[in-house]
């Protein structure tokens, strides 16, 4: 049976305390202060720990900093809290009724004004705010949305795991970095966004809203700006689309779709993320990026009775050899943009369609058009 611990005997003389939710401080006066010793007086917190982990980066909502060294964390649903006094993280304690703790955290959310947190530094400079919490993925940030999701996501769909963090005023520079903490957390897409398992639930991300993403701070030193070229994107889009509309019936019981992109030349490593991406949110089917080797190798495609029971393969790579006929370009005339490939989609031996010696130009309103040179069925 949980043994429960009075919070008075932890706040027994507390001078100066601030409140800060997520990566901003709530603006807290006297009176906040003074209910927040009386409703913490009631919170009580079992001695058995639910985890053993000291990790400081593991998830946390809401912090109660007491005379400016004691750190008091809350998860999201007020039933857990790890305290910080500074010299060593304690384990993480469930509370017994997190319905106290609700009552106090969200009074402070909702009726507090709140303002970015300015974080401490170690010269005159001034500090720059806090981001909000986000997260890097193929590329691309995706920024928390404040919304949980009540869905279950397959073992294939997940993508990977947080494996570091940086501050709360830093963006996020690799895959799998958060600005959080979290780390450990498994993420997922999840129709145009992306889902992070947190205080085991599922919270939605969404893609930050640009075309152009700035890694390494804002436009700051040593920022690197990435374009993503829309245009090119939904030329390769269209071409796994037409490939899915036709014979249809290989598409048929599938639950998660490959994608192998890795000899198209012509998209980034960014842009080839994001089509594949778009092209299995539009379809709500979790993907694989890989070849149709790596597949084999991971188990998804059979490779003994050349059969994916349950998922389709789909291709497209750049033709080198392409042979073009142009016509005679003039004196002042621009070089029209060309591109030849070669594509497939694939889910047995006995069961795949091809798009060979395809051709695509770039139109004079800016978007891509291209041709099938030849098809085929197996």
């Amino acid at each position: 049976e949980t043994d429960n611990v009075n919070m008075n005997n932890a706040l027994s003389d507390v001078r100066s305390f601030s409140v800060r939710y997520w990566n901003y401080e709530v603006a807290c006066n006297d009176a906040e202060m003074n209910r927040f010793i009386a409703t913490m007086g009631k919170i009580k917190v079992g001695r058995k720990p639910v985890s053993k982990s000291r990790d400081e980066g593991r998830s946390t909502v809401f912090t109660i900093t007491v005379n400016e060294n004691l750190k008091l964390n809350f998860n999201e649903r007020f039933d857990e809290i790890w305290v910080d006094n500074g010299v060593k993280p304690s384990y993480t304690y469930g509370i017994t009724n997190p319905s106290i703790a609700e009552e106090l955290l969200l009074n402070f959310s909702l009726t507090a004004e709140t303002v970015p947190a300015v974080p401490d530094t170690a010269d005159d400079d001034p500090a720059p705010y806090d981001l909000k919490p986000m997260i890097m993925v193929g590329g691309v940030i995706f920024i928390d949305t404040g919304r949980e999701l009540v869905v279950e996501m397959a073992p294939s769909a997940i993508l990977g795991e947080i494996t570091s963090s940086v501050a709360g005023d830093k963006r996020p520079a690799e895959d799998g970095q958060s600005n959080f903490g979290c780390i450990g957390s498994q993420y997922a897409y999840y129709e145009d966004g992306l889902v992070v398992m947190i205080d085991h639930e599922w919270r939605l991300f969404e893609r930050e809203d640009s075309s152009v993403a700035t890694v390494g701070g804002a436009d700051g030193p040593g920022s690197v700006t990435i374009n993503i070229r829309t245009d090119v994107c939904e030329l390769y889009l269209k071409v796994l689309e037409d490939l899915w509309n036709v014979d249809s019936g290989l598409n048929d019981g599938i639950s998660q779709i490959g994608i192998d992109l890795s000899e198209l030349s012509h998209l980034t490593e960014l842009e080839k993320e994001t089509v594949m991406h778009e092209f299995a949110s539009k379809h709500s089917l979790p993907y694989i990026a890989g070849t149709w080797e790596e597949l084999c190798e991971q188990g998804y495609i059979d490779k003994d009775n050349l059969y994916w029971e349950d998922g389709l393969f789909f291709s497209i790579k750049t033709n080198e050899d392409a042979a073009w006929s142009l016509p005679v370009i003039k004196e002042g005339d621009s070089v029209p943009e060309l591109t030849a490939f070669d594509a497939k989609k694939w889910r047995s031996g006995l069961g795949a369609y091809f798009f060979g010696q395809c051709t695509a130009q770039k139109n004079a309103d800016g978007k891509w058009s291209y041709t099938v040179g030849q098809e085929a069925i197996s």
